[in-house]
């Protein structure tokens, strides 16, 4: 197996960043670059899925200061050939998807089927960053709209032990355009846009790039088909399980049903319920039911 380069890629693009005299961040400085990304790295599910920090491996804050816009960029290395960015058939950029198997006896990291693969977002630069970029503005805490995310990735090394062959990928993610990555091919040809007196310029190239209606539509239709599933699975779990089945009259699995798509909804100011927050307490007051009815109530 080819031993990966990683550290030299990462040291190849600080070096970079530094000719072009922009201020650049390591993996444990999250905090000085914005103590709310850094909560949000912090809280969020690790790039393997479970429990743990995120640590992006170069991080940058773009600062627009005739609008006071400020843009955190998430910058994540890999040193292997094409270990850059994995798509899907679709084209889009590959995040936690389910096995598609149960793995083989006595797998290092066993699984069954159904659950969930985080290996795109551990092994390939751009899916990485992208992961950086959704967990800043999935926190309704960040404060931040906008993200630009980059990979960066080589996989040779010259007779001075440089990088022959570095390569980037660069995307923006933002509020308006419903968190659907949009390339900017300006940035995979050089960074100088990032530089304090060309922020202008890129911001302009940004602002420019918006959902077309085809995007619309199929974003729509996707996230219609998502939402159909996620109901037949919850009223599917709700009919099956046979303390509810026993206990519940029909009507009062209806109401149980409503009320759990409703807590589920996610609005503006109030974050989505998630199975983690139901802890099966026996509290009078303070129980799973009463958590589910002040999130409905929220919403």
């Amino acid at each position: 197996m080819v031993k990966s380069i990683e550290e030299k890629v990462e040291e190849y693009y600080k070096n970079y960043l530094d000719k072009l005299g922009i201020t650049h961040y390591g993996k444990t400085q999250a905090d000085l670059i914005s103590p709310s990304i850094a909560k949000a790295l912090a809280d969020a599910p690790s790039k393997s899925g479970g429990k743990g920090k995120n640590f992006p491996d170069i991080m940058l804050m773009l600062n627009i200061p005739k609008v006071n816009r400020h843009i955190p960029v998430m910058i994540e290395a890999k040193g292997s050939k094409n270990k850059l960015e994995k798509l899907n058939k679709d084209g889009e950029i590959i995040q936690i998807v389910p096995w598609a198997s149960d793995s083989k006896v006595n797998a290092k990291n066993p699984h069954k089927k159904g659950d969930p693969n985080a290996k795109a977002i551990q092994e390939y630069a751009t899916n990485g960053a992208y992961h950086y970029a959704q967990t800043i503005l999935r926190d309704p805490l960040s404060g931040y709209n906008e993200v630009i995310f980059i990979g960066i990735n080589g996989s040779r090394l010259d007779n001075k032990n440089h990088v022959e062959d570095p390569e980037q990928k660069a995307y923006y993610l933002s509020r308006k355009n419903k968190l659907q990555p949009k390339h900017i091919v300006e940035l995979d040809k050089s960074w100088d846009l990032m530089k304090s007196n060309n922020v202008n310029d890129l911001a302009k190239i940004l602002d420019r790039l918006t959902l077309s209606d085809k995007e619309l539509e199929y974003l729509t239709n996707k996230t219609e088909d998502r939402l159909e599933k996620a109901v037949k699975n919850i009223h599917q779990k709700i009919y099956d399980n046979s303390i509810l089945k026993n206990s519940l009259i029909t009507n009062d699995r209806l109401f149980l049903f409503s009320g759990l798509i409703m807590a589920g909804l996610q609005t503006e100011g109030v974050t989505q319920l998630k199975p983690e927050n139901l802890t099966s307490n026996d509290d009078e007051d303070d129980n799973d039911g009463q958590i589910i009815i002040r999130k409905i109530f929220s919403n």
